[in-house]
């Protein structure tokens, strides 16, 4: 399957699936509809925390982000780089040397976050 394809696929599947919720936001029983899409439509629900730990502001900035699961597991993480119209990701691998070290700052900020 082409990229191009990949890309018709998934806003037909956007489309869609917008079609259905602006149909049940427009219902009037909206607690009927809630137990309709918990129990026949939506296959599970996971929930994430995403953290931005901005390190410095204006051109450039720099952040730091990172997403933890509902296990207080660090799932994902980034560097960011922006400077006006322009930005930059750049991803932490766990393969990468500095996994350890930026590991160690998320689960701070995560730890400092949830207890305030």
């Amino acid at each position: 399957m082409s990229s191009e394809d990949n890309d018709v696929n998934a806003e037909a599947a956007f489309r869609h699936q917008t079609k259905e919720m602006v149909n049940w936001y427009e219902t009037q029983d909206h607690e009927e509809k809630w137990d309709y899409m918990f129990t026949d439509t939506i296959l599970g629900i996971t929930e994430y925390r995403q953290f931005d730990v901005c390190f410095a502001t204006g051109g450039p900035a720099r952040h730091f982000k990172f997403t933890v699961n509902e296990d207080n597991d660090v799932m994902e993480m980034s560097f960011w780089y922006y400077d006006w119209f322009y930005g930059k990701e750049f991803k932490i691998s766990k393969h990468d040397e500095a996994w350890d070290a930026w590991e160690e700052l998320a689960n701070w900020v995560h730890e400092v976050m949830m207890s305030s």
